[in-house]
């Protein structure tokens, strides 16, 4: 799996100076924009060296291909401290690119701005 680097965000933390841990986990301070390449591990898949075989012996390769490797455009929010991380995936750049268009004109979150 190869992984691109296509955006980084950040922003300052709006949190009152005592907050408890619960808050600070939840202060998403940082926001990357990746994509992956899964064409490594879906070769072998395609050519029929391996196979993923459900409960009734039926051939589910294509499904599983879907499942696991189906959406490689991911948002990945992380807090000041690095300690926590919330990850969105998506199937397609316009998704993506939805997602973080709606993340910068939220109330809250809106103040990210590009770094990378």
């Amino acid at each position: 799996m190869k992984e691109t680097l296509l955006a980084v965000y950040e922003r300052k933390s709006t949190l009152w100076k005592n907050a408890n841990g619960f808050y600070q986990a939840h202060d998403w301070t940082k926001m990357e924009c990746i994509k992956r390449d899964y064409t490594e591990e879906i070769e072998p898949l395609k050519s029929g060296e391996i196979k993923f075989i459900n409960s009734k012996g039926e051939d589910c390769t294509e499904t599983e291909i879907e499942r696991r490797y189906g959406k490689p455009f991911i948002v990945i929010f992380t807090n000041r401290r690095g300690n926590n991380s919330k990850c969105y995936s998506f199937k397609n750049k316009d998704e993506a690119n939805q997602f973080v268009k709606n993340v910068l004109n939220d109330k809250i979150l809106g103040n990210f701005r590009r770094v990378k």
